[in-house]
């Protein structure tokens, strides 16, 4: 397919690694400079190829799937490595979003509103989540901090009512206004030895050697 593909020329010695990418295509989606911009397609299923145009799939754009209501689930590519603000935004079906092993950040508001979410697991290498990343995702149970992680933005992760609990890495020195509000099932926190920042106290967690009280937990509001 053209689309994929670009003719390599081998009249001359190769000199160099030639990589060769098996690139499944989901018709619909729109993707320019090595960007998804878009899907207008119908499928429930959608995959992003590694490459098209003869360019390597390195990013999802701002707002690219905004609002769909059909996408059950996205397999992203190891190539990307950047999805912009709100790009899943209010996605209501969508349930996974493949590989984000590429990623260094979570934007703002990136999957806000994505109800049917239920865990994810962000790669060592992730320095920040940004505001709303998270928000209204009520069925996220599950959220794995890598160690990389220096801040969360405000209301990150507000009104994930399934979220039960969640560990602070040691590289945490942030963590915005209303990040975890509206969390009512959260009850426990963990944090990571070497972290000069937050402490658990009481069950609660605490920065500013214990002075300021952070999250309040279902269990331990003294």
């Amino acid at each position: 397919d053209e689309e994929f593909t670009v003719p390599y020329d081998f009249s001359s010695p190769v000199t160099a690694d030639v990589s060769l990418y098996n690139a499944g295509y989901t018709a619909g989606l729109k993707i320019e400079n090595g960007a998804v911009v878009g899907y207008t397609g119908a499928s429930e299923e959608v995959i992003v190829p590694v490459v098209y145009g003869g360019e390597k799939v390195t990013a999802i754009a701002d707002s690219a799937f905004f609002g769909n209501k059909t996408v059950l689930s996205v397999l992203l590519p190891e190539t990307v490595k950047t999805i912009g603000e709100y790009a899943f935004y209010r996605n209501e079906r969508l349930e996974s979003f493949g590989d984000l092993s590429g990623i260094s950040a979570v934007e703002e508001g990136t999957f806000l509103g994505c109800e049917k979410i239920t865990s994810a697991e962000l790669p060592e290498g992730t320095s920040y989540i940004g505001a709303y990343a998270f928000a209204e995702c009520v069925s996220l149970g599950e959220i794995g901090f890598p160690e990389s992680l220096t801040s969360v933005g405000d209301y990150a992760f507000q009104g994930c009512s399934s979220l039960t609990k969640v560990r602070i890495p040691g590289a945490l020195t942030t963590i915005g206004t209303g990040a975890f509000s509206e969390c009512d099932s959260l009850d426990f926190a963990e944090v990571a030895e070497g972290n000069a920042t937050y402490s658990v106290v009481n069950g609660n967690l605490y920065t500013d050697a214990g002075k300021t009280k952070v999250l309040y937990f279902r269990a331990h509001k003294h």
